[in-house]
């Protein structure tokens, strides 16, 4: 017989007779004693789900649901690190991907096959990029005239959302507003260009105000602009802030003009969670030669900490994994350092002309440095990631440069042989099988890149003398 009190997702264990469910969830500190995961997860859906329904959120002006597939795919791959592209190169692929996607969506004019990009937090980091990428650009011009460029300004609608006050604190721009009334609901093209001069930096017109729902009129703005920009010898860019609009214009209204089919329209951003996708993404798309500074300033959340819309899945999900880390620390710490050393005592032993960088034993359980004479680190990665195994050549912090590790420079290695280093990163998870695997793909990919290295070619040919 169907229990009718019980809800879909409950967990089917003796949790609301327990201790635990009969306290508070933590405010404080993490609880002395283990939590059951059936608890835990209990606990979190009491407290906030009730709250939190998708279809009743109407506090994000659209809604944040999510098809359930999204659901499943962001669950299969919470555990994956797809943040640096410069160490995984398939994340580059897929990442280039979703962007020449959102370019040709928006009509992007640029030829290659492949369009230029950036992902974003969310739309309020993406409106700060794109800010900062026409300041940059209008500095730029004004430093080459040889005019000031201390009073920059932009021009936007009352209807703005609150991330272009925040842009225009942080970076100390004058935003200027143009009224919006009973009769103009919407930006008046002529009305914003009286409010231009030679220290503006763009327009900013809105694909889908918050306030009201209605769209600015950017075609007739650009066509406005373009005569201004004519007879003033100023060439002020369109940047349009599409957050709500950016995906649902293309479909509904394709005929109307608001993307990069305008000739001003220099720059677009858009966030992810206003049409189903995934909180905390957002994208933005430039035009081909403007600059763009990264930051993650402003925004009032975190208590001011940060912009963006806040990763909530993060957030739970590291608060669950520091529980599991007290609970566990003793036991990872014995399984990672037998597994470290079993795979440094392969590598040394079957790879010759390498080195271990820094001492055996006094390390972090989880850490493998070992240096690979001849060879350089990106072609290594790069050839690893090809069999499936994810590496590094030094910090996450520096993992763009292609220079070798200051760390490593700095305790003596040369550099050819600092330039070659590879870090590798245990896990809980991580077997002697793994480590094997690895391993014996490590040992013929290092006598490959060798066999094609002049630098060993000429070793060789000197120890055969």
């Amino acid at each position: 017989m169907e229990d009718l009190n019980f809800r879909k997702g409950d967990a089917k264990t003796e949790v609301f007779g327990s201790n635990r469910m009969l306290q508070p969830s933590p405010v404080e500190k993490i609880p002395d004693g283990p939590t059951t995961p059936e608890i835990a997860y209990q606990m979190v859906k009491d407290e906030t789900f009730a709250q939190t329904q998708p279809r009743l959120n109407l506090a994000t002006f659209v809604t944040t649901y999510m098809d359930e597939y999204a659901t499943k795919l962001m669950n299969e791959a919470i555990n994956i690190n797809y943040i640096d592209e410069t160490e995984y190169p398939r994340i580059a692929v897929m990442n280039g991907k979703c962007i020449n996607i959102v370019a040709n969506l928006w009509n992007s004019p640029e030829k290659e096959t492949w369009k230029t990009g950036a992902l974003a937090i969310g739309s309020s980091e993406a409106c700060m990029l794109g800010g900062v990428a026409a300041w940059l650009r209008w500095r730029k011009k004004r430093q080459a005239q040889g005019k000031p460029f201390d009073k920059p300004n932009f021009v936007i609608s009352t209807g703005f959302q609150v991330v272009w006050e925040k842009f225009a604190q942080l970076w100390q721009i004058e935003m200027r507003e143009v009224p919006l009334t009973l009769d103009k609901t919407t930006l008046d093209p002529e009305e914003a260009l009286k409010m231009c001069d030679e220290n503006t930096i763009c327009i900013v017109p809105i694909q889908g105000v918050t306030w009201t729902g209605l769209n600015d009129d950017v075609e007739a703005l650009d066509k406005a602009l373009d005569a201004y920009n004519a007879k003033t010898g100023y060439d002020i860019p369109i940047h349009v802030d599409a957050a709500s609009g950016g995906f649902i214009l293309p479909f509904l209204y394709p005929e109307k003009k608001w993307d990069f089919r305008l000739k001003w329209v220099l720059s677009i951003s858009v966030s992810g969670h206003k049409f189903g996708g995934p909180k905390g993404i957002g994208f933005l798309y430039i035009r081909k030669g403007l600059k763009l500074r990264s930051f993650i300033h402003g925004g009032a959340q975190e208590r001011k900490r940060r912009a963006g819309t806040e990763n909530i899945t993060g957030i739970v999900g590291i608060a669950k994994a520091v529980e599991i880390a007290f609970a566990t620390m003793d036991e990872r710490i014995k399984h990672e350092t037998e597994v470290r050393d079993y795979a440094i005592k392969r590598i040394l032993a079957e790879v010759p002309y390498c080195r271990l960088n820094g001492d055996a034993q006094k390390r972090v359980p989880n850490n493998i440095n070992i240096s690979f004479q001849f060879i350089e680190g990106e072609s290594l990665l790069i050839m690893l990631d090809m069999k499936g195994i994810c590496g590094s050549s030094g910090s996450a912090c520096t993992s763009g440069s292609l220079d070798p590790s200051h760390v490593l420079m700095a305790i003596g290695l040369p550099h050819e042989i600092a330039h070659g280093s590879l870090r590798l990163t245990l896990g809980a998870d991580t077997t002697k099988e793994d480590i094997d695997y690895v391993v014996d793909e490590t040992k013929a990919i290092v006598e490959r890149l060798r066999s094609m290295s002049p630098l060993y070619e000429d070793f060789v040919k000197k120890s055969q003398q």
